[in-house]
């Protein structure tokens, strides 16, 4: 059995944000879990929810703002945190698998976020960000037809 922290060490630290999955790694977590949606300029992003309206201090869908939109949101939970942390910023898949490339061993589930709203091409973006960093993809356990293929192509 396997020990994931899901959206990091949430309970502790503002979800899906690098914090939350550093703290998540200390803390003795084998894995990560997070959630991948895509911006308006199609920059794949980790954050659970389709709005940014409940972890930031913003509002409105990923899909209709840019990455430089979301950078000037803070991520770090004020509802809930009260600014505990700081001032966060909602992290690019990029910036959370260049630093999983240096962790020895962290298993990671991504989640595609594509079900509310269809982000065509989520899975491409995503399969070859993976590629890039030279990460693998072992246990694929719940995979649309879709991904199912795309996998087969990169790594079977």
């Amino acid at each position: 059995m396997k020990v994931f922290g899901h959206r990091g060490f949430s309970g502790e630290y503002p979800e899906n944000t690098m914090l939350a999955f550093q703290k998540a790694v200390e803390a003795g977590c084998e894995g990560i879990e997070l959630d991948v949606q895509l911006t308006k300029d199609l920059v794949p992003v980790i954050m659970h929810d389709e709005k940014v309206d409940r972890t930031t201090d913003g509002n409105g869908y990923i899909y209709d703002l840019t990455y430089a939109e979301l950078c000037k949101l803070d991520c770090s939970y004020p509802d809930k945190f009260a600014g505990k942390f700081g001032r966060l910023q909602i992290p690019t898949l990029r910036e959370y698998l260049e630093w999983m490339a240096e962790e020895e061993d962290l298993i990671t589930n991504i989640e595609l976020k594509n079900s509310v709203y269809y982000y065509g091409g989520m899975e491409e973006k995503v399969i070859d960000m993976i590629c890039e960093y030279g990460l693998s993809i072992t246990h694929p356990l719940y995979c649309a037809d879709r991904v199912m293929r795309l996998l087969q192509e990169a790594f079977w």
